[in-house]
């Protein structure tokens, strides 16, 4: 039986829509006639040229008109699918719509908001199957994106197919992914030596998928991404450090024109553009001198910032130690356009070829580009916007893979052997075979959406409800950084809370004060204002405890299962930034211990004891905190990875919260109970 997979890249200028098949798991177990090799490996991923589908612009494009996001982006990739998806397949179909970087750069409200339209959309005029909308429809970060190419590319280079589990990690084989985009580069790859994956555990990501026959495969994959890195990026900074570099106070309108006049050396002779910074127009002619321009470009990788470790790549980031005789780089996107579209020279890397394809190409005069342009002489994906920043971009990648990343060049790295021919055409082999750029493997499309349907595919093999689950799992480090995150955002939210509430009832409590001093002396005063000082508090005790139940709904719990009073006022103590624990010494208030909200569940986890095998059964944890979807794996995005649950009626171990009072009972006792104000108002005028 054939099972189908529907991945949308929303990607910044567009959406593709890529389609997969593969033969189900538990049907090819069922048949028994699978051979060994086949069981061994992951399930088999089908994917055709006619299968995918593009629609522009970007979804990000759609944060302030959300309401076209069906009819002008949606449906015609949605159409285009049911085309191609048997109608009887349709409903068991999962369709995943996994957003990059344009969605990322949107303000939280306005994504969320496209996010849910993207899902309620997709749920009411399509009928492909969403179990999970935070689990199908999200914004992935970088390292997300990073790992599914990493993925994709190994599972086309066969590295996941005949499984040997005995085998250790360093007799392993595995390609290493490089990524570079407009806006950002990414780097993911296994790091070969055992010493250094020690060496760097907590900076590696784990990658668990499962083969037919259930059985796990585990990859330390380290991953990394620079924002503002990518091509256009990098140019924008490289025009701005040109403009920048200029002393102030000199005047460099040399035609008297009203413009700044400033050469580049990575654009042609000739070649002209312009730019605006500070108010200021700037004439930038191209000077075309190959070596100045890798020398100016240079400080863009900032390979000046401090680095916790000796083996940095760039930007200040540690990485394990890149060993480029064993290791092998594909690269994608810049990598392959450039080389295959200007140089005609994609596939395996050759340094001294390319930059002498790259000098003479920088070098010549602007006007022999565009004639060999005219004369079709470059790829037909290339038009001339994109032909003035090839020379930009083919240096700046030059720049990242060796000085980068350190990938030796051929005759010219001391460790290439350069001092003899025999020596350079080993270096140049070991170089050729380190690195290649590829837009396809094997015929089929190398992109990243892949990576995503192969765990699904992955997660859909039967096996016991206590194995393992197949996901992407995030790096110590990198669970401390979110970890860090999540706690300034409740902090952050509970700031603004208590600033709203206090502004709320310094206003109406002022109100009431200007209300008794003028009334002070009728009879009446006293009875009236009682009365509405009641029907206040009344107000606010029904407010409170709708927010308790829509808080704890909304976070995965069941109302019904804490007394609404009970949780009000819980909700009251978390909004304020404490909660009163009771101390196991004394049984009165006084002796309750003070907690701030972000140490009440660890000190509870602290002072619990938990025993391998109890004779009376664990409190049940709550709805939230049960995976009810075993058909998606655990591959959401790291920048949404659930460290914590916010539920207001459990804590890490599922259990109540403890009572704040010292009967245990969850309810204030009246004899403990404090005088209200108005009492206490009633009191003194009565003495």
């Amino acid at each position: 039986m054939d099972k189908y997979g529907i991945v949308i890249d929303a990607g910044s200028s567009g959406s593709r829509l890529q389609i997969y098949k593969w033969k189900d798991p538990a049907a090819i177990l069922a048949d028994g006639s699978a051979s060994a090799s086949i069981l061994h490996s992951v399930p088999h991923i089908i994917q055709e040229k006619k299968w995918s589908s593009r629609v522009n612009p970007g979804l990000s494009s759609y944060a302030n008109k959300p309401g076209n996001i069906w009819k002008n982006h949606l449906r015609p990739l949605i159409e285009f699918a049911e085309t191609i998806i048997p109608k009887d397949s349709i409903k068991d179909t999962p369709i995943f719509v996994q957003a990059t970087a344009g969605m990322r750069l949107l303000p939280e409200k306005k994504r969320n908001k496209v996010l849910d339209t993207v899902c309620d959309s997709l749920r009411r005029y399509s009928k492909f199957k969403i179990d999970s909308c935070s689990d199908q429809i999200e914004v992935i970060d970088g390292e997300t994106e990073g790992i599914y190419g990493w993925m994709a590319l190994n599972y086309l280079k066969n590295e996941f197919n005949d499984f040997d589990k005995s085998k250790a990690l360093d007799s392993r084989s595995t390609f290493g992914f490089m990524d570079m985009g407009g806006a950002s580069t990414q780097i993911a790859f296994v790091p070969s030596k055992q010493s250094e994956r020690e060496k760097h555990s907590d900076e590696l990501y784990t990658v668990r998928i499962r083969g037919i026959d259930g059985t796990v495969q585990e990859w330390p994959v380290f991953v990394s991404t620079w924002l503002g890195f990518g091509a256009n990026e990098a140019h924008r900074r490289h025009l701005r450090n040109l403009i920048m570099a200029l002393p102030e106070g000199v005047n460099y309108d040399i035609n008297g024109d009203d413009t700044y006049d400033i050469t580049d050396p990575c654009s042609q002779k000739g070649m002209k553009v312009q730019q605006e910074y500070k108010g200021i127009t700037y004439d930038i002619t191209g000077s075309g001198d190959y070596r100045q321009c890798i020398r100016t470009i240079y400080p863009l990788l900032l390979k000046h910032l401090p680095c916790k470790d000796n083996s940095c790549l760039f930007n200040g980031v540690s990485a394990p130690k890149i060993e480029f005789d064993t290791d092998r780089f594909v690269g994608v996107s810049e990598y392959w356009y450039t080389a295959n579209d200007v140089f005609h020279m994609a596939g395996d890397y050759n340094f001294k070829q390319y930059e002498q394809r790259l000098k003479s190409f920088c070098e010549a005069d602007w006007s022999t580009v565009e004639r060999n342009y005219n004369d079709g002489k470059y790829g037909e994906n290339i038009n001339l916007p994109l032909l003035k920043d090839s020379c930009f971009k083919a240096s700046w990648i030059v720049n990242v893979l060796h000085e980068g990343f350190g990938l030796p060049r051929i005759g010219v790295d001391e460790d290439t052997g350069a001092d003899s021919d025999s020596d350079d055409t080993a270096a140049g082999k070991s170089s050729e075979s380190a690195f290649q750029s590829a837009n396809s493997i094997n015929g089929a499309d190398l992109s990243w959406t892949l990576g995503k349907i192969l765990l699904y595919a992955s997660s859909s093999v039967p096996v016991s409800m206590y194995a393992a689950p197949v996901g992407l799992f995030p790096s110590a480090a990198k669970q401390l950084e979110l970890s860090q995150q999540k706690d300034e955002a409740y902090s952050q939210r509970d700031r603004e809370s208590l600033f709203g509430w206090w502004i709320f009832f310094f206003f109406v409590f002022s109100i009431m004060a200007i209300v008794f001093v003028l009334r002070g002396g009728h009879p009446k005063t006293k009875s009236q204002l009682l009365k509405v000082f009641l029907k206040f508090q009344g107000t606010v005790n029904r407010l409170k405890s709708r927010a308790a139940g829509a808080y704890v709904r909304l976070s995965g719990g069941n109302s019904d299962e804490v007394d609404i009073t009970e949780q009000s006022e819980e909700l009251s103590n978390l909004e304020a930034g404490r909660f009163v624990h009771p101390s196991e010494s004394s049984a009165d208030l006084g002796a309750a211990t003070l907690r701030t909200r972000s140490t009440a569940n660890l000190q509870d986890l602290r002072e619990s004891t938990i025993s391998p095998i109890s004779a009376s059964p664990s409190p049940p944890l709550p709805p939230s905190w049960t995976n009810d979807k075993p058909g998606i794996p655990h591959s959401q995005s790291f920048s949404s990875f659930p460290l914590r649950t916010g539920n207001t009626s459990y804590d890490l171990n599922g259990k109540r919260y403890p009572s704040r009072y010292p009967n245990q009972t969850g309810k204030p006792s009246i004899n403990n109970s404090s005088p209200d104000f108005m009492s206490m108002i009633k009191n003194g005028q009565e003495k």
